[in-house]
């Protein structure tokens, strides 16, 4: 059963363990004892995958990908 679930990106608990799990990305499983550990990787994960959804659209609206300022347009 799913903790917490964003996306791709599960957090789930095992008996005494945590699993983090990306979906399509079995080599990424990561089993841990501490939550603290678990829920850092859960939310790096989920994070990672959020920031390169909107940088990816950012760059389709002509805007950097990182600050989100509109790109000058180059000339010659």
């Amino acid at each position: 059963m799913a903790v917490y679930k964003l996306g791709p990106v599960r957090l789930t608990q095992r008996g005494g363990q945590y699993v983090v799990n990306i979906d399509g990305e079995p080599e990424a499983e990561g089993i841990y004892e501490n939550p603290i550990e678990a829920w850092t990787r859960f939310i790096d994960s989920a994070d990672s995958r959020v920031r390169r959804r909107i940088g990816d659209l950012l760059e389709k609206q002509g805007r950097n990908r990182y600050t989100g300022a509109l790109e000058q347009l180059k000339t010659g």
